[in-house]
């Protein structure tokens, strides 16, 4: 098994899970109405992750993933979906980047279990409890936090964000550049100017010379500046227009009155305009995409005869997930090479 860049042939993934119940283990609510519409949108996001394995078998792709249950625990513990903050693969080393916030660590040990004939790097710190999302931020004195989300791999070059805010410190980015030097000495890291939280969520390497773009003030390093850019259109997002007015809402998804409001938008029939760079790669000019935007099918299949696959994913948003969120690629062809 072996990974080197975002867009070689995939060979095999390993995908996120979530329990099919009316609720997570942890979280317990008395009132009937929210946990019908809770367990609703489980079921919605276990059909989504279904239609995932799925579709990347019958592509030939070998998927793995973790056990859905997470063992008790007193503490509200999140499902195991988000497989690309916590697992990264590069060259036959895979780390594990455990996160420090109490309610995620069940699941990355779960998902570290699934992953197997490796060599594992597991990120250790110290579980810590989030009393204001506003204010929270990793202390190093907590341990080293450096979520894999923030990075994508370009044969000997690797691209990080440039501000991963609470999703990193200082101590978690010298522990990734430690164990990445140790793996290959002449890989070299660069940051994307402009950047914030998880590098997956402002750009997509579609293949050496094209790149999708969140906002066209990131900066590129090196000759990627040169390169194709395709920028989203953010005007796009019905579901940013439905739940406008609710700050964090990744972080309150437990929130009844949150969960009601996704609901309702899952079941308004809404045409779904919302483009996503949560896409994953498939190799030989083919990406596979969580929903249908017309612009950028067009741009990508007519200017640059990229096949692009819509999933018609519903509810993994709900988790604040995207398609490449709840993969992390184990096994992809690829050179090692410098890219920029």
């Amino acid at each position: 098994m072996t990974v080197v860049n975002e867009w070689g042939k995939l060979r095999k993934v390993v995908l996120g899970n979530i329990e099919p119940t009316d609720y997570i283990h942890g979280f317990q609510y008395s009132d009937p109405t929210f946990l019908k519409q809770f367990g609703d949108i489980c079921k919605k996001t276990l059909d989504d992750i279904e239609r995932t394995r799925k579709f990347l078998e019958l592509g030939g792709i070998e998927v793995v993933q973790p056990k859905a249950s997470l063992p008790p625990a007193e503490d509200m513990c999140l499902p195991p979906i988000d497989v690309r903050d916590v697992v990264l693969q590069y060259k036959d080393h895979t780390l594990i980047a455990q996160p420090t916030i109490v309610h995620s660590r069940p699941a990355s040990k779960v998902m570290a279990d699934a992953i197997t004939n490796t060599k594992t790097k597991i990120i250790e710190n110290k579980p810590t409890y989030v009393v204001n999302w506003d204010t929270w931020k990793p202390l190093d004195e907590d341990g080293p936090l450096f979520e894999t989300a923030n990075v994508l791999r370009m044969g000997l070059d690797i691209l990080i964000t440039e501000n991963y805010e609470r999703f990193g410190n200082a101590l978690g980015y010298i522990e990734f550049v430690q164990w990445l030097e140790s793996i290959e000495p002449e890989a070299k890291v660069y940051e994307a100017k402009g950047t914030t939280g998880h590098l997956d969520g402002n750009l997509f390497i579609v293949k050496p010379g094209l790149v999708l773009v969140y906002d066209d003030s990131i900066e590129l390093p090196g000759n990627m500046e040169k390169w194709d850019k395709i920028v989203v259109d953010k005007s796009l997002e019905p579901k940013a227009q439905v739940l406008k007015g609710l700050g964090h809402t990744g972080k309150n998804n437990y929130n009844p009155v949150f969960t009601k409001l996704w609901f309702d938008w899952l079941n308004s029939n809404i045409n779904e305009t919302a483009f996503s760079l949560n896409a994953l790669n498939l190799g030989n000019d083919t990406v596979a995409f969580p929903c249908y935007n017309k612009d950028i099918f067009d741009k990508l299949e007519k200017g640059y005869k990229i096949e692009c696959i819509n999933l018609d994913l519903q509810a993994i948003g709900y988790w604040d997930q995207g398609l490449h969120c709840i993969t992390s690629e184990l096994d992809r062809e690829g050179e090692l090479e410098h890219i920029i």
